[in-house]
């Protein structure tokens, strides 16, 4: 007997992006892509392997939700933040490691019905590992994730915004460039702070037609 819809297979946490199951929203496309490579590198850091991999995807599976409220939800357990129209909540990833009974990872997506424009939000637990490894991770996680429409482009001008997140400093780069497969301009905002629950990071990918520059820096001076 085949597995039911309801029972889908579990996500191999060494799949490609490429390899996502069928019938999958964009935004789950997106979570994977991200959460399975930042999943990965859990992995290493906690010792986990074999039959926790297994365990690992199943459980990954069930901690995400397409629902508005549970979106937003995570959200609050990251960062506060406003985050403006046409960004609304898409998903949401809320994963607790099996076994430990631990959160480990967090991230929220918004976006728009065109997939034009996303917002997205991540955090792992305090003690995981080293900032910086996770920032290089979630950065090649984010340029691998299979959407086409929110791989990192290359700025054609940039500037460094600075603020205080959680009683923390907090640097973003944002910039404009071309999306050259997509032929657009956008407005891009990348960077790191001190999440509610731990090291965070913010992926910001808007079309310029559609915010101005004084728009992303709204949202990323709305963060406390």
């Amino acid at each position: 007997m085949s597995q039911s819809q309801y029972d889908p297979q579990p996500i191999n946490p060494y799949d490609s992006p490429e390899t996502v199951r069928p019938g999958m929203s964009s935004g789950a496309k997106v979570l994977i892509g991200l959460g399975v490579g930042c999943g990965v590198l859990v992995l290493l850091c906690c010792g986990f392997f074999g039959v926790t991999a297994y365990f690992f995807g199943r459980s990954f599976q069930k901690a995400m939700s397409e629902d508005p409220a549970t979106v937003r939800q995570v959200t609050d357990s990251i960062v506060s933040i406003e985050v403006p129209e046409p960004l609304q909540p898409k998903m949401s990833l809320d994963w607790t490691m099996p076994f430990v009974n631990r959160k480990m990872m967090s991230m929220a997506l918004y976006g728009d019905k065109a997939d034009q424009n996303a917002l997205v939000l991540f955090q792992v637990a305090e003690d995981l590992g080293d900032p910086e490894m996770m920032r290089t991770q979630f950065q090649q996680s984010m340029r691998e994730s299979g959407r086409k429409e929110h791989k990192e482009v290359t700025l054609s001008e940039s500037e460094t915004f600075k603020t205080k997140i959680n009683d923390s400093e907090a640097e973003f780069t944002i910039g404009s460039g071309k999306d050259e497969k997509a032929a657009r301009e956008v407005w891009q905002a990348t960077g790191a702070f001190q999440g509610n629950g731990g090291p965070a990071m913010l992926f910001l990918q808007v079309n310029a037609k559609d915010f101005t520059k004084e728009q992303v820096l709204e949202i990323l001076k709305s963060m406390k």
